[in-house]
């Protein structure tokens, strides 16, 4: 179980916030929203895949709309899972934070999509190799992947990365 979403628990919240729910084909996509402003979505294999996922959401959320969406589930296509997920609950126009496998599918998003992806984030997790190849040439201030690092250092960091799409 998750310490930052208990999301699969009946009557799930997270710090004192309930769940919400979008269908995307048959699938029940749990997630949480934090916070006010320019939209953020934190999608990972896992709810605490990396070490720093509570304090990237808290540290965002005073000026962001977070949505952390709950883990997608085995056997399905990521990619289209999220994809349906941004679509689902009508957002035009994100940052994307992704760690671990859904990594990969974060990257097919955001590559093959040249308006609703603003900025894309990849947190590195043991063993999840990303071509980042595939991010188009003509958006290389878009995109930020992080290596292996303190977390401290990884949270300046994106930070910064967020506050120059802000400042725009």
């Amino acid at each position: 179980m998750s310490t930052l979403l208990d999301l699969f628990l009946p009557n799930a919240t997270w710090n004192g916030g309930p769940c919400a729910e979008v269908r995307v084909g048959d699938h029940a996509i749990r997630y949480v929203r934090r916070g006010s402003g320019p939209s953020i979505v934190v999608v990972s294999d896992g709810g605490d895949s990396h070490p720093m996922w509570r304090r990237l959401v808290e540290s965002l959320a005073p000026s962001h709309r977070i949505f952390v969406t709950q883990p997608p589930p085995p056997g399905v296509d990521v990619a289209s899972w999220l994809r349906g997920f941004i679509e689902g609950i009508g957002l035009a126009s994100i940052i994307l934070i992704a760690g671990g496998a859904a990594g990969a599918a974060a990257l097919e998003v955001a590559a093959a999509d040249d308006f609703t992806v603003r900025k894309l984030i990849l947190l590195p997790v043991d063993g999840a190799a990303l071509d980042y190849d595939a991010w188009p040439a003509d958006a290389p201030g878009n995109f930020l992947a992080l290596t292996a690092g303190s977390a401290d250092e990884s949270l300046r960091r994106i930070e910064r990365f967020i506050a120059t799409d802000d400042a725009a």
